[in-house]
């Protein structure tokens, strides 16, 4: 940082500034001044302007009765793959399920498998539902003069939210980019007691 006397606009030298009283002495003037409110102003950051994120192209943005309302639907490409998995996966725990019962009926025979495969099985199932929620679901996010409310039906899940509009100090949208470039964005709520909540808009 260089230093120039406020009052003849001279260059002062390093050995007419005291760092300790933060004052410095113009040797041109022998005008004596504080520099603290100069150290200041270089160590503030630019303040930046927040960067406009574009609309994501799932979410769908309305404004009907006074409120806002955000809604996106969950399919993507990624639940063709999970479907053909979960049907290989269920096909095959079907057919493992129906040979143990079948072993059950002769003299016992294999009758820990059911035990040994059922959390296989319950694997399966929770796939299914994944699935189908993936297929039919979709999120609502509604903010109004009373609350913010995020809703995620027709199939129940987890997640649902409602917060009073008068705890939510800001809120805000962020791009996030994957490792693979892929670009996500999430919603962000800053409460007025500083706690953050992040909602995936994915």
């Amino acid at each position: 940082m260089k230093l120039h006397c406020p009052n003849c606009a001279a260059k002062i030298s390093s050995n007419h500034i005291n760092m300790s009283r933060l004052i410095a002495k113009c040797e041109v003037c022998d005008h004596l001044f504080p520099f603290d409110d100069m150290l200041t102003a270089v160590s503030k950051p630019n303040s930046r302007e927040p960067m406009a994120v574009p609309q994501p192209p799932k979410v769908t943005v309305n404004h009907k009765f006074g409120q806002l309302a955000l809604q996106w639907n969950w399919i993507d490409f990624q639940l063709f793959f999970l479907t053909f998995f979960a049907i290989v996966w269920n096909g095959f725990m079907f057919s493992m399920l129906v040979s143990a019962f079948s072993a059950l009926r002769e003299e016992g025979v294999l009758v820990f498998l059911p035990v040994l495969i059922l959390p296989h099985t319950w694997v399966g199932l929770g796939l299914i539902y994944y699935v189908l929620a993936g297929y039919l679901n979709k999120t609502e996010v509604v903010l109004n003069d009373i609350e913010l409310k995020i809703n995620h039906t027709p199939i129940p899940w987890l997640g649902n939210h409602t917060i009073s509009r008068h705890d939510i100090a800001q809120l805000y949208v962020k791009a996030v980019r994957g490792n693979k470039g892929r670009i996500s964005y999430q919603l962000h709520a800053i409460s007025t007691h500083g706690k953050q909540q992040k909602f995936s808009l994915d």
